[in-house]
């Protein structure tokens, strides 16, 4: 069964965009909150995101994700001690963890790409004590044009159903054509011999 992402080659390209977004180098003040994902406007697709932070006490970096009605929230530290360290989650999986170098990189790759239509953030909270820099990069798609991407969707996942059906509607007309041409031919023909 296809799906959004195995058809994609195939929707309408004016009803989409890919959009890679950069964080590079951002200096979170202790105790603030930096977004470095957000899209409250237009649904679409979480497709890849990674996360660096640097700064001691960086473990205590708080990450929190929010699409929609799904929300998670947890420090770097308690993510690597529950030994989330594996991508394909809904959640960042931690790719590095280095307290000598106080350097930590997380990964977002879910699998399927996480959709959202209404909200979708993800941010960091640095520690309370120490500032961190933080650098993050993201690929969504975004859908710029909802009725038209539904309509192409549809339209590629179902052209085939759509073709067979607008093939027989195209013979049943020509043969009801060449009925009624037979039946004025008999008509006539009868009315020419009495």
């Amino acid at each position: 069964m296809s799906n959004i992402h195995s058809i994609l080659p195939l929707v309408s390209d004016d009803s989409w965009r890919w959009n890679k977004e950069e964080l590079v180098d951002k200096r979170v003040p202790a105790g603030r909150t930096e977004d470095l994902f957000v899209d409250p406007v237009s649904p679409g697709f979480l497709y890849f995101g990674v996360i660096r932070v640097i700064g001691e006490s960086g473990e205590q970096t708080e990450i929190e994700i929010d699409f929609d009605a799904f929300h998670y929230k947890v420090t770097i530290e308690d993510a690597f001690g529950d030994g989330i360290t594996n991508t394909g989650a809904v959640v960042p999986s931690i790719t590095r963890y280095n307290t000598e170098e106080d350097i930590y990189a997380l990964e977002l790759r879910p699998d399927p790409p996480i959709a959202y239509l209404d909200n979708a953030r993800v941010s960091v909270n640095a520690p309370s004590q120490t500032t961190i820099n933080v650098e993050a990069t993201a690929l969504k798609l975004d859908i710029i044009n909802r009725g038209e991407f539904a309509r192409s969707y549809q339209r590629a996942v179902s052209g085939e159903l759509i073709d067979n059906i607008s093939s027989l509607e195209n013979k049943v007309d020509r043969l009801n054509s060449n009925m009624r041409e037979m039946l004025d031919a008999i008509n006539g023909d009868r009315f020419r011999n009495i």
